[in-house]
């Protein structure tokens, strides 16, 4: 079983069965799948198909476990963000190497991210605990075509400085 069938099965679990307890509240696999199919669909509503190249500022909180289980599901290719760092920092790293979308909680869509996605037209998807809404709109001009197996650039631990991005199929 490939890992998109994995993450599929997975948010295909039954909706009242408990996934994560965060902060002492339990969140069901029925409220992870409705935030990864609410980021996906925006991603679909911004024309921006699997296996476009998509930038994840995952912040520790469920919302950013579903939105990542939905992008590996629907084989998009996943570039982890620091989310700790400042938000010049965070729309340089964008501006360096600009993907098709960004996936965020709404805070992490500051002036200079924003600015940086409106430049480099890249689409912004908020997600919160409910679902996702566009921040920011694109023409969808960065799609990537791209037909070979997915990829996922997480970070590494960064105890030589800043964290830098592993690459793994």
């Amino acid at each position: 079983m490939t890992l998109e069938q994995l993450c599929a099965s997975a948010l295909s679990r039954p909706h009242d069965q408990a996934a994560i307890e965060f902060n002492g509240a339990w969140r069901s696999w029925g409220d992870l799948r409705r935030i990864a199919q609410s980021c996906c669909d925006q991603l679909q509503n911004c024309h921006i198909p699997p296996h476009s190249d998509i930038a994840l500022i995952a912040s520790n909180q469920p919302a950013a476990i579903a939105a990542f289980l939905g992008l590996i599901s629907r084989g998009y290719n996943i570039r982890m963000i620091y989310p700790f760092q400042s938000g010049q920092c965070i729309a340089a790293d964008l501006a360096q190497a600009p993907p098709a979308a960004v996936l965020a909680i709404e805070t992490d869509f500051c002036d200079s991210v924003l600015k940086t996605l409106a430049t480099h037209d890249i689409a912004g998807i908020a997600f919160t605990d409910t679902g996702a809404n566009i921040a920011c709109a694109s023409t969808g001009a960065r799609n990537t075509n791209f037909s070979g197996t997915p990829s996922i650039s997480i970070l590494s631990s960064g105890t030589t400085g800043k964290p830098k991005p592993v690459a793994l199929s």
